[in-house]
C-alpha cells in the first residue's frame, strides 16, 4: 500500500546519508559562495514587527494606547535599544495583501524603520502575506476578486477564522504578479536584506481544487505526464476532462491507496515548487544579496505533502532560509526522560544550506539554536507588538 508518510521519510533519511548526491528530479541548492554574505558573516538575531496597523485594527484585540504603542514600535530609541541587545535584524511589515495603496500609511513607517536600522548598521527584512483582504484589495484591484481559492462547495477558502482574509490560488497570473510587484518595491525602493513570505504552508490545502484554473492545470499535468494507455493503467480510465480534485477526508497520517489523490498529492508539491522556484529566481534578479526566505514549517510528524503540498526536499532548493513555527520548542521532560526538540528541523535545514527561524526565547531553546543553527539564534523577541 502506498504511504506518503513512509516515503517521505525514507527520502528524507537517503539525502541526509547521501552527502552532495541529491535525488534524481530535486533541483540543486544554490552553492554555498552564492548564498547572501552578510548573513554567514554576520548571523542573525532579530525580532518581528511585520504586522501593518491596519490589520491590528481590523483584527481587533489593540490595547487602549494602540497609536502609542505603534508610535514606539518604530522609533529610533526602540532600535537604538534593541541594537544594544545584540538584536542585528528586524523583520518588519511590507505587504500584508490589503492592497499596496491601502498600505501606504504602513510602509511610511516601513520607511522610518528601515532607515533607523541603517543607521544601527543593522539589517532590515520584509515580510509579504499570502492571502487576500477582501474588504479592500477587491476594490483596489481590478479582477483580484478571482484570485481566491475555492472549496468544492464554491466558497472562499479562509486564513483561521479570519473571514475577511481568503486564501489565494497562486497559480493565477494576476495574483504572482501582484507578489511580484511588491517583492520589486521592497528591494529598489527599500533595498531590504530579506524577503519573508507568510503562510506559505498554508497556501496549497488538501480541499484547495475548486476553481477552473487549478482544475485545469490539474487535468493537462494528468494528460501531459501519462500516455492515454498508462492513464487506463493508472486510473482505470484514459480520459481527464471530468477530472476533478478528489474529496477526500483529512487523515494526513494514513496509508493512500486512491490513485487519484496520491497524483493530487504530487501535482500541487511540484506545482507549489515552482511557484518558490519562480519567486526565488525573481528576487536573484532584482538584488543577488538578498536572503529568501519562507514558511513551510518543519518536520514535525505531519505529512505536509498530503495536507498543504509541502515537500522541504524540492523547496529548500530555493531558499536559504526557512521558518518553524511548529509546536515542538525545546523542553525536556524530566519525570517522563523525555526530551523534545527541533533537531530533525535543524538537520534539514543545514543539509539544504538553510538557516531555520523559530521562536526562540529560553535558555534551551537559543542553546538548541546555538549548536546546530547555521548563524542564526531566530526571532528571540517574536513580535514588538504583544
Amino acid at each position: 500500500m502506498f504511504s506518503v508518510k513512509r516515503l517521505a521519510d525514507l527520502a528524507c533519511l537517503a539525502m541526509l546519508l547521501a552527502g552532495s548526491t541529491f535525488p534524481s528530479g530535486l533541483a540543486a541548492m544554490r552553492p554555498i559562495e552564492q548564498k547572501p554574505e552578510w548573513w554567514l558573516r554576520d548571523g542573525i538575531c532579530f525580532v518581528g514587527n511585520w504586522e501593518p496597523l491596519a490589520f491590528h485594527l481590523r483584527r481587533g484585540r489593540v490595547p487602549h494606547d494602540w497609536r502609542t504603542n505603534w508610535e514606539w514600535q518604530h522609533s529610533k530609541s526602540t532600535i537604538d535599544k534593541l541594537r544594544s541587545a545584540g538584536i542585528n535584524m528586524v523583520i518588519t511589515h511590507f505587504y500584508k495583501g490589503l492592497g499596496l495603496d491601502h498600505e501606504q500609511h504602513a510602509l511610511e513607517y516601513t520607511r522610518k524603520i528601515v532607515d533607523n536600522l541603517r543607521a544601527n548598521r543593522m539589517y532590515a527584512g520584509g515580510y509579504i502575506g499570502s492571502t487576500l483582504f477582501s474588504e479592500t484589495l477587491y476594490a483596489e484591484v481590478p479582477g483580484s476578486s478571482e484570485w481566491k481559492q475555492l472549496d468544492y462547495r464554491g466558497e472562499p477558502i479562509v486564513y483561521a477564522d479570519q473571514y475577511f482574509r481568503e486564501r489565494a490560488d497562486f497559480t493565477h497570473t494576476g495574483y504572482r504578479e501582484q507578489i511580484k510587484q511588491a517583492v520589486r518595491l521592497a528591494l529598489e525602493e527599500y533595498d531590504l536584506d530579506l524577503i519573508h513570505f507568510d503562510n506559505f504552508y498554508t497556501m496549497f490545502p488538501l480541499d484547495a481544487g475548486y476553481t477552473e484554473q487549478i482544475q485545469q492545470l490539474f487535468r493537462e499535468y494528468l494528460r501531459d505526464k501519462y500516455t492515454p494507455q498508462q492513464r487506463r493503467e493508472r486510473l482505470g480510465f484514459e480520459t481527464v476532462s471530468h477530472i476533478r480534485p478528489p474529496r477526500v477526508a483529512n487523515r494526513p497520517m494514513e496509508p493512500v491507496s486512491d490513485p487519484l489523490v496520491q497524483e493530487w498529492i504530487v501535482f500541487r508539491v511540484e506545482v507549489l515548487t515552482e511557484f518558490i522556484r519562480e519567486l526565488s529566481e525573481f528576487i536573484r534578479t532584482l538584488s543577488p544579496r538578498a536572503a529568501v526566505e519562507f514558511n513551510p514549517h518543519g518536520i514535525w510528524g505531519e505529512n505536509s505533502a498530503y495536507t498543504n503540498g509541502m515537500d522541504h526536499a524540492r523547496l529548500l532548493a530555493f531558499s536559504d532560509i526557512f521558518w518553524s513555527e511548529d509546536p515542538d520548542h525545546a523542553r525536556y521532560f524530566e519525570d517522563e526522560g523525555r526530551l523534545v526538540s527541533k533537531i530533525r528541523s535543524y538537520k534539514l535545514g543545514r543539509r539544504f544550506g538553510n538557516a531555520l527561524f523559530s521562536y526562540n526565547r529560553s535558555p534551551l531553546e537559543l542553546a538548541e539554536a546555538m549548536a546546530f543553527n547555521r548563524m542564526c539564534l531566530g526571532d528571540v523577541v517574536w513580535e514588538m507588538a504583544t
